[in-house]
């Protein structure tokens, strides 16, 4: 996952050595928060906290510039979606189209555009954006055995001579890490067929008509590559004896070190702070 952003799969940044189950959490906590947060201030103060990581995560230019375009498209989307059907406004803040307009008016009830619409509009991109980015910061600075590892094991500790673990079971987690990595590679997949298409000449103007016919050489050489990867996944698990004992062990184990409280507490003084000023001062 780390080969989302990261300029080599060999850069080692803070937020790389930092625990998996630390950044877990605070992806959680940003989750929560982005949901449980009312007022747009607030919501856009925790987007802004997502900014440093990206610093530290020091992803490629081109692919920064992607999710920046996402972002954008999101949060147009939204403003531009919500403005024009947020109904619940006491009063339309323009008018494109008036509701005795021949046809068109008629038939629409007449086009307005809501100013509560776009403030709706952003305040609801604000929350994608806070969890899109966080998830984004995490997967692109934790490797794939590290998430495993930090779902199996969320939560360790002794009771006795006992070792207690509470996480989620190893199969789920390999299929959460195995889907978030079947992302690039079917990004890729469809990026070189694609240009395998345009170099044989196969054009994706004209026509809807046209455009189907295109996406047959699209879809059938996709869908065999993914046919493909997974029946060599699947091979790989059983040489590897997948589940063939209840409990795994892991070569790595994962220990909190002081950066790692460090950043904890930095959570835990965002999650408070947050919900204390919308408390006091905006209750």
């Amino acid at each position: 996952m780390q080969f989302f952003l990261s300029k080599s799969s060999a850069h080692k940044g803070i937020l790389n050595r930092l625990d998996a189950r630390a950044k877990l959490l605070w992806m959680i906590v940003l989750a929560f928060l982005a949901v449980a947060l009312r007022e747009p201030y607030l919501l856009l103060i925790l987007f802004i906290s997502t900014w440093p990581f990206w610093l530290l995560l020091k992803p490629d230019k081109d692919k920064l510039k992607k999710v920046l375009m996402v972002f954008a498209s999101l949060t147009l989307s939204f403003m531009i979606s919500q403005a024009l059907f947020y109904y619940w406004a006491k009063a339309p803040w323009l008018v494109l189209i008036p509701e005795d307009c021949p046809l068109i008016g008629r038939i629409t009830g007449g086009v307005y555009i809501y100013k509560e619409g776009i403030i709706h509009g952003a305040v609801q991109s604000l929350r994608l954006l806070s969890t899109m980015g966080a998830a984004l910061i995490v997967a692109g600075s934790t490797h794939p055995s590290e998430f495993i590892l930090a779902l199996v094991k969320l939560v360790e500790f002794r009771v006795g001579k006992k070792t207690v673990t509470v996480g989620l079971p190893y199969e789920i987690a390999f299929m959460v890490t195995t889907g978030l990595n079947f992302i690039p590679f079917l990004v890729q997949n469809i990026t070189v067929t694609m240009t395998a298409l345009k170099v044989r000449g196969v054009s994706w103007q004209g026509g809807l008509i046209n455009k189907l016919k295109t996406f047959r050489y699209l879809f059938f050489p996709v869908m065999v590559g993914i046919l493909r990867n997974s029946r060599q996944m699947a091979v790989a698990a059983d040489l590897r004896a997948f589940r063939a004992l209840p409990d795994r062990t892991f070569i790595r184990e994962l220990r909190l070190g002081r950066p790692d409280y460090y950043f904890l507490f930095y959570v835990f003084t965002l999650s408070i702070g947050a919900i204390w000023c919308q408390e006091i001062f905006f209750s």
